[in-house]
Parts: structure tokens; C-alpha cells; sequence
């Protein structure tokens, strides 16, 4: 997969930048960095680089998917490679789940045949 999609929960009254410091801390990623686009649900995201991964933070507007609001974009370290279902799954039960989130992979979002795995 070239690029993965997981949507996780929040914690009560969190913004877009609590979310990122405190995600990024799990990724244990000490450098990113907040960007504006008008592309992005309040105007703004994160993004920072892991060893194998580029990781995009910000909040979801998908009404299906209410009960987790923040979505993280992952993307291959190196433009061509692939995301392996074995990282995506580490990182969901080994990295993201232990630091109290709840966590879904959703395949296809925003299309029609979208399908959502969760971990």
C-alpha cells in the first residue's frame, strides 16, 4: 500500500495540537511540524517523518466515523515504496493502542467501498 489510513480516538476536549504532541511522542518522533491548508478540517495539520514513515495528523470530518476523530495519513518514508500490513498492524497494537487510543484502518476512505478493520 502506498499510502495507509488509520482514524483514532480522542480524549475529552482535545484539540488538533494535543493530539499531535502526544501522538507524535508515541511514534517517537521529536521533529515535526504544524502547516496551514485550507484542504484540512480547521485549516491546519501535522507532519512528521519516522524511519520508515511519513505520518500526516489531523482531524477527520468523516461522519461515519465520529467515535474516532483524528485521522493519521501514513505515508512510505521513500516516494515508491510500499506500506507493508505487518507495520500498519504493529503500529496499531504495539505503538498507538498501549498509548490509550483506539485505533481503525480504513481501507479505501471516502469511496464508496470504504471498510473499516479495527484494531
Amino acid at each position: 500500500m502506498k499510502h495507509v489510513n488509520l482514524l483514532l480516538s480522542a480524549r475529552e476536549e482535545e484539540t488538533l495540537s494535543e493530539f499531535a504532541s502526544t501522538m507524535f511522542e508515541c511514534l517517537k518522533i521529536s521533529t515535526f511540524e504544524e502547516r496551514e491548508s485550507e484542504n484540512y478540517v480547521d485549516g491546519h495539520y501535522f507532519i512528521g517523518m519516522g524511519t520508515d514513515a511519513e505520518f500526516k495528523l489531523m482531524k477527520s470530518d468523516a461522519t461515519e466515523h465520529v467515535d474516532l476523530p483524528f485521522w493519521i495519513r501514513i505515508s512510505a518514508a521513500i516516494r515508491g515504496d510500499e506500506i507493508s500490513l505487518e507495520f500498519v498492524e504493529h503500529l496499531a497494537n504495539e505503538v498507538i493502542k498501549p498509548c490509550g487510543r483506539e485505533v481503525a484502518r480504513v481501507d479505501n476512505f471516502g469511496r464508496v467501498d470504504e471498510h473499516r478493520i479495527n484494531y
